[in-house]
């Protein structure tokens, strides 16, 4: 991700009473990169006002322009909640180990 691929991300964000993200929840492999984007922001609140955390690092670790990692297999949320506190989304992320060569079971 460059950094042009993030202000591009932040140039159709509307304002609302919520903060709201495009997705709920993302499936990645060990060593991808996945970018957050805001889709709604609330009334007098700019993108630079939200702070992304991990809640667990271990697994999936995210910037603070709110670019997710995939580091280990397992499970985790990020949350993006402005730096008030007042409002918060989050995402579920799922890091898997990619299996090449071997049959889908399922």
């Amino acid at each position: 991700m460059t950094n042009e691929d993030v202000e591009a991300s932040r140039k159709n964000i509307s304002v609302r009473e919520v903060l709201g993200l495009e997705i709920l929840s993302v499936t990645m492999n060990e060593g991808q990169s996945y970018l957050i984007n805001i889709s709604t922001l609330p009334k007098g609140y700019n993108a630079d006002d939200i702070v992304f955390t991990s809640k667990d690092e271990k697994v999936a670790t995210v910037t603070k322009e709110g670019i997710i990692h995939a580091v280990k297999e397992g499970c985790t949320m990020v949350c993006a909640e402005t730096k008030d506190g007042k409002y918060s989304a989050f995402v579920a992320v799922i890091v898997k180990v990619e299996t090449v060569g071997q049959p889908n079971r399922g």
